[in-house]
């Protein structure tokens, strides 16, 4: 079941949606099995198992941006299995460069250069990450890709930082 038809949200790569907390409790009164009828036998029950763990998967994706993208990208097959994608030499140099500015201490300049690689990555999918439906063309799929697997190598570079 697409978990965006669970939650009846539009297929987004983000998600901007302020009642998600009370979307989440209405799904799982309706199908926690605490809430199901037992005398329907055992099929029902755990059929409402399988369902309560799915809306609580979806609740769980759906409250992370990254996590959020990355569900919208594997429904649109540009995910899946082996996650490597081919990064800019660019990119990468910008990085080596911000991995030498913590290497020597100097983490006020990575700090600021992490800051403006982040916006910077931002600003090239602004236009898509509006929480909005629209239709997404090849391309757009390609720039939301691209801005996953970039975004994901900073978030790895923060998590080495904050060690």
């Amino acid at each position: 079941m697409n978990l965006f038809t669970l939650f009846d949200l539009p297929e987004t790569p983000v998600v901007r949606v302020s009642d998600l907390t009370d979307r989440y409790l209405r799904l799982q009164r309706k199908y926690h099995p605490d809430h199901q009828p037992t005398s329907d036998g055992d099929a029902n029950q755990w059929e409402a198992m399988e369902l309560s763990a799915m809306v609580n998967k979806a609740y769980r994706i759906f409250r992370n941006d990254m996590e959020t993208l990355a569900y919208f990208l594997e429904l649109k097959n540009k995910l899946g299995g082996e996650e490597k994608v081919d990064l800019s030499p660019l990119f990468l140099a910008q990085m080596m460069e911000l991995n030498e500015e913590l290497e020597n201490g100097n983490t006020l300049a990575y700090q600021e250069g992490v800051k403006a690689m982040i916006n910077e990555l931002d600003q090239t999918v602004s236009d898509l990450m509006t929480g909005q439906p629209i239709h997404f063309s090849a391309t757009d799929l390609d720039r939301l890709t691209a801005y996953y697997f970039r975004k994901k190598y900073i978030d790895r570079l923060l998590e080495r930082y904050d060690h």
